[in-house]
């Protein structure tokens, strides 16, 4: 696509397209955006002067103008001069307060991968399915498996260390309705088996340590996150064994960027799915002077409560810092190289840690893209289309007759205080973004 591709995020706020009900559309079932540019997503590509029609929840009409009967009583928008992209999705967050769905949708992101489960987020997930609740559709990962190492940022892990606490874990994953099962960084080899053999769901998460990324690419793990397992198997002279996330960190810096052609190829062999939250590590090095960047405007909607747990987890990773910005350059390296071998890769944010704006963080997340050789539409890709190939579902991700469209009114509307941000919302974002 030769032109750069520029997004109005009131548009794409408007037309929740595969996403659930935003400010404009509360009382309404039938929508028609009409003379806007449809960025489809599919092989049809770029749709000039075209009218989207939704009708109940589904996209009834995609054609030009001329040819689209709209239906009585339809809210029209006016969408000339405008593109229409599919909702976006951000493949790694971590949902931790009610507030924070709110502020996914003003930014266009109406479906996430939650990636460690609670009892709220299951009962979000209904509400939002039944309209109880306005948020981003939910698909989520069981509370992550890990060893019995301590953990001070995540001391909510599932320790399991034998076989059959591995079993017992999967089945109450499995009991639960989670949509995938986590690993996460300490579990050993014989539990790392046990779960691929018995998990009834894909199994996505870190390289354990002690398994590493050889091991992941043989049970062709579903997705990996972070990048997580590569530091260590770029070494110069091949793969090393790390034990923390420190030492794992350390590996960065002396990659050998030769080795990363093969680890691609290798990586696409697999079919094997990566997720690699670039702006995580990009807002991570900037924690020395968190007091800071939490007073800049991207902040200016986190809540007390959600800058104090930064804080806090600022005050344990503080240390670390030096090490994440010394392997910034050579995680863009090795996303360029998995990118130019065509491996399968989703836009993804980590939020929920500090200083990754909730919402906003995804589009910051697809300018990395365009920074590592994805052309504008291939970062789109990552996180409509592909992102919902990766989630196992055909219903959205494109815009297409017969695909989901939850633009149907939420049965409660937001209170006073959610209503206003979400117009303050509206009004700071019609200006345009280029992913450029």
């Amino acid at each position: 696509m030769s032109r750069n591709l520029t997004i109005q995020y009131q548009l794409c706020v408007i037309a929740i397209l595969s996403g659930t009900a935003a400010v404009p559309a509360f009382a309404q079932d039938r929508i028609a955006i009409r003379n806007v540019t449809v960025i489809s997503m599919d092989d049809s590509g770029v749709l000039d002067d075209h009218t989207v029609v939704v009708e109940d929840g589904r996209i009834t009409q995609v054609a030009p103008d001329s040819r689209v009967a709209i239906p009585d009583g339809a809210q029209v928008i006016d969408g000339k001069g405008k593109y229409l992209i599919p909702g976006l999705v951000d493949m790694h967050v971590h949902v931790n307060w009610e507030d924070s769905l709110l502020q996914f949708l003003v930014h266009g992101v109406t479906t996430v991968r939650n990636m460690a489960g609670f009892p709220n987020h299951r009962r979000w997930r209904r509400e939002i399915e039944s309209g109880e609740r306005l948020g981003p559709t939910i698909f989520s990962a069981c509370r992550p498996i890990d060893g019995d190492t301590p953990h001070r940022l995540f001391p909510n892990r599932v320790p399991t260390v034998t076989v059959e606490q591995a079993e017992a874990a999967v089945q109450r994953a499995h009991t639960e309705g989670w949509q995938f099962i986590k690993v996460y960084d300490s579990v050993s080899p014989d539990v790392y088996n046990t779960i691929l053999a018995t998990a009834k769901v894909p199994v996505i998460g870190h390289v354990p340590f002690p398994v590493g990324l050889e091991s992941v690419w043989a049970g062709r793990q579903h997705s990996i996150e972070h990048l997580q397992g590569y530091g260590p198997w770029l070494q110069p002279n091949g793969p090393v064994q790390v034990a923390t996330i420190s030492e794992h960190g350390r590996t960065w810096p002396t990659a050998d960027v030769s080795r990363m052609p093969e680890a691609a190829r290798r990586t696409v062999k697999a079919d094997v799915w990566n997720c690699p939250t670039m702006v995580l590590f990009s807002q991570l090095h900037t924690l020395e002077d968190f007091d800071a960047e939490v007073q800049r405007d991207p902040y200016r909607y986190a809540s007390d409560r959600q800058i104090q747990h930064w804080r806090r987890r600022t005050q344990v990773m503080n240390p670390s810092i030096p090490i994440i910005r010394a392997s910034i350059p050579m995680r863009m390296a090795l996303l360029k190289a998995l990118h130019a071998a065509g491996a399968q890769i989703v836009a993804g944010t980590d939020t929920g840690m500090p200083l990754v704006p909730t919402g906003l963080g995804l589009h910051w997340e697809l300018k990395h893209f365009v920074d590592a050789g994805f052309s504008p539409l291939e970062a789109l890709h990552s996180a409509t289309s592909r992102a919902a190939e990766c989630l196992g579902t055909e219903d959205f991700g494109i815009i297409r007759k017969g695909k989901r469209a939850r633009s149907r009114a939420a049965q409660r509307e937001p209170d006073r205080q959610h209503r206003k941000r979400l117009q303050d919302r509206w009004r700071d974002h019609t200006r345009s973004v280029e992913y450029s």
